[in-house]
This record gives structure tokens, C-alpha cells and sequence, in this order.
């Protein structure tokens, strides 16, 4: 679709509090030291905010929850689980209609991932409940967010699809790329909406050539192009970088806690103690983490830290492209941001291509 319209923000401040009295709104908010966050809002103010830098947490948390029950279980009165006795187990599938504003491109192109990982081979009908519920009210970045953020490297500085609307700061008013026809909708039942005039085309051609230019240097901090990420973390399988990172990296799976691709999870049964009823959980797993690969028997086929790190960066790069002809990094930075030992994803790119350039020690 991608039709293009103006829309002054005094009118679409009003859209958007309509919208809230059916759905829950959420936007990120500043949590303080160059911090944000997304969460509960009354309008679309905190699209206002000065210096955001993608949340904490990704947008992901909305369609699937670091915690999540997704079965309930009951044995019948007067028997326990596991008696015997046949039990009784309900679906629990929560999806509650909701409307995200101000999702940064490199989070949109993260969703976009997301989908097609849970689409495969069995779809997720918790995830897509939640999803197909989701209003996803996009913002484009005229700048880098941050001196960490390296989404041009990958391709994320810009997203043409994923979204229903897409914001551009235009003064008094956004300049709003149409996305599906749930954003059409929504534009149609709100006043003060126009087309962009010549003068509007002439300066948003300038603005474009702006963005690029400031783009460029990002682009750029990654020595060769995203399409060689996959052959290199092949080529560099035994270089010495990963035991010199893997003795840096602490194991902690902050990295995959807040990485907007990260689609992994564990399930485990939690029983009552009476053991009359339970509940079936998953939690967000990462493969950062020791317990990740451990298997029965107490056996860890990646008990070592190097190995589980470079098996991260070859999960993002060659797995996935593998898989989704697409390498599920979208260069946000979360990783670096949270990384108690400064693990920046470029610098690992960078110093493997050139250690291969000589060999793969």
C-alpha cells in the first residue's frame, strides 16, 4: 500500500486517544540515565521524546511474554496429578487488542522476523493471537539514535513493510506512510488528514538525502557486506576469537534477554502443592546461557562460553539465512547496551575478516 498522507498532530493526537478507549495504548517512556522503555499511555505525547534510543526491552515482550502460561491442568475432586486419573487441561490464550506507537524501524524489521520464525513448520497461536490484536504505529529515524547503533550495517535503517502506519517528523504534523488497510482505516476516521503538497515532495526528497548522508558512517561499521556475515562466521569456525571474547563474555544471556530476534524459549509444568492443579509455563531461554544445551545425562554439548557465543552470532547469521534467507539481526544495539563487558557485535564482524585475510588463527 505505502500511500502517503499528512496528518497534523493536534488530529492525530485525537485519533490516537479514541483509539485508547478500545485498546491499550503503549509507547516508549523514559526511564531516566538515557533509558527507555515501552509501556501503558494515555497519547501519543511520548512519541515526543527527546534522545530515545531503542527500549530496554524490545516490542517482542507483547507478543511474547518473558513468562507465559499457556495451559491450565486440574484433576477431578478428590484425585491428584498423577494418580491416575484422568485431568482436565485448558488452552490459555491471551491476546488483548493493542496499539504500539513509536516502533523504531530496526524493531519493526525485528517483528517481521519474529513472524516468520513463528509461522514455521507449526504455527504459534499464541504468538499470532497476540500479533494479529497489535496495531503497530511506526517512527522513522531522520538520525542514528545513538554512536552504538549499527542498523544501516544491516539493512534496518528503513522498513517497507511490517507496519500499519509510519511517522516521520514533519513540524506540526507527521508525515504518515500507510502500511495495510488497518492504517488506512484508522486515518480515515481521523480528521485533519491531507496530501502531501509539492513543496511537501520537494522537501521530504531533501530530507531523504539528508538521512542517507548521516547514515552512511553506520553503514560502515561493519568492514564487509551483511550478505558475507553467514561464509564468515563459517570461514572463522576455529579462529582464537571466540576463546578471546568467549574468556571476556560472562554467560549471563542479557544479550538474548533483549534481542528483538531471540525467539527461543523453555516450557517446564509447575504443579501445585497439594498436586490438584497446574499450570504449563514457557520463559524466554537463551543460548548465551549454560543451562541452554544441557541435555539428559548432565551432558552440555556447549559448556564452554566461546562456544555458546559464537554459536549465537552463527544462529543470527548462518542458521537463520539458511532458513529465512534473511540474517535475524537488525543492528539496534540492545547487545552492546546491556553487555556488562562491552561485546560489541561490529568489532567481532571486523576483527574476524581480518584475521582471515592472514588465516583463521
Amino acid at each position: 500500500m505505502n500511500a502517503t498522507k499528512v496528518v497534523s498532530k493536534r488530529a492525530f493526537d485525537v485519533m490516537i486517544r479514541a483509539l485508547g478507549e478500545a485498546s491499550e495504548l503503549v509507547a516508549p517512556v523514559s526511564r531516566g540515565y538515557d533509558r527507555f522503555s515501552f509501556a501503558e499511555v494515555e497519547d501519543a505525547s511520548a512519541l515526543q521524546c527527546e534522545g530515545y534510543i531503542p527500549t530496554i526491552n524490545p516490542p517482542k515482550k507483547y507478543f511474547l511474554p518473558a513468562e507465559e502460561v499457556l495451559v491450565e491442568f486440574s484433576a477431578p475432586d478428590g484425585a491428584t496429578l498423577g494418580s491416575g486419573s484422568e485431568f482436565r487441561a485448558d488452552a490459555v490464550v491471551d491476546s488483548p487488542t493493542r496499539v504500539l506507537l513509536g516502533v523504531r524501524t530496526c524493531d519493526i524489521r525485528a517483528i517481521a522476523m519474529s513472524d516468520r520464525a513463528y509461522a514455521d513448520t507449526y504455527e504459534d497461536d499464541n504468538y499470532f493471537a497476540k500479533r494479529e490484536r497489535a496495531t503497530i504505529v511506526g517512527l522513522s529515524c531522520l538520525e542514528p539514535c545513538d554512536d552504538h547503533a549499527f542498523c544501516a550495517a544491516m539493512g534496518a535503517e528503513n522498513a517497507e513493510e511490517g507496519y500499519d502506519l509510519l511517522l516521520t517528523d514533519w513540524g506540526d504534523s507527521w508525515m504518515v506512510s500507510v502500511g495495510t488497510e488497518r492504517g488506512d482505516e484508522m486515518l480515515a476516521a481521523c480528521d485533519g488528514v491531507g496530501e502531501p503538497t509539492a513543496e511537501d515532495r520537494e522537501q521530504w526528497a531533501s530530507l531523504q538525502s539528508d538521512r542517507r548522508a548521516a547514515f552512511a558512517p553506520v553503514a560502515e561499521k561493519i568492514s564487509v557486506e551483511k550478505e558475507r556475515l553467514p561464509d564468515l562466521v563459517d570461514e572463522g569456525e576455529g579462529s582464537s576469537l571466540w576463546t578471546e571474547y568467549g574468556d571476556l563474555c560472562l554467560g549471563c544471556g542479557r544479550c538474548n534477554m533483549v534481542c528483538p530476534t531471540c525467539f527461543c524459549f523453555d516450557v517446564e509444568d509447575e504443579v501445585s502443592l497439594d498436586r490438584t492443579s497446574g499450570e504449563r509455563k514457557r520463559r524466554w531461554d537463551g543460548c548465551t546461557l549454560l543451562e541452554f544445551a544441557l541435555v539428559a545425562g548432565d551432558e552440555n554439548f556447549r559448556s564452554e562460553r566461546k562456544d555458546r557465543l559464537r554459536h549465537k552470532l552463527y544462529h543470527k547469521t548462518r542458521s537463520t539465512f539458511d532458513r529465512y534467507e534473511e540474517i535475524f539481526c537488525t543492528g539496534c544495539a540492545r547487545c552492546f547496551r546491556t553487555c556488562l563487558v562491552d561485546i560489541y557485535h561490529p568489532d567481532m564482524y571486523n576483527a574476524l575478516e581480518e584475521r582471515l585475510g592472514g588465516d583463521s588463527s
